[in-house]
C-alpha cells in the first residue's frame, strides 16, 4: 500500500512537471496551423513520456510485491 501511495505521488509529480514544462515559449508569430501542429507534437511526445513512466512504475511495483510475497 505504501509503495502505490508512493507511485501515485511520483507520478502526479512527474505530471506537474511536465504541465509546467508544455507552456509554449513566445516565438515570432506563424500561422494557427503551424502552432497547432507544434503543440500536438508536443502533447504526444509527453503523452508517450507518461505512459513510459507508468508502465515502469507498475513493473517495479509488481517486483516489490513478489519480492515481499517471497
Amino acid at each position: 500500500m505504501q509503495l502505490q501511495e508512493k507511485s501515485f505521488w511520483l507520478f502526479n509529480l512527474l505530471h506537474v512537471i511536465v504541465a509546467t514544462s508544455a507552456r509554449e515559449p513566445s516565438s515570432p508569430i506563424c500561422s494557427k496551423y503551424d502552432y497547432e501542429e507544434r503543440l500536438l507534437e508536443r502533447v504526444i511526445r509527453n503523452e508517450l513520456a507518461l505512459e513510459t513512466t507508468l508502465k515502469e512504475i507498475l513493473k517495479t511495483n509488481a517486483n516489490v510485491v513478489d519480492a515481499l510475497k517471497q
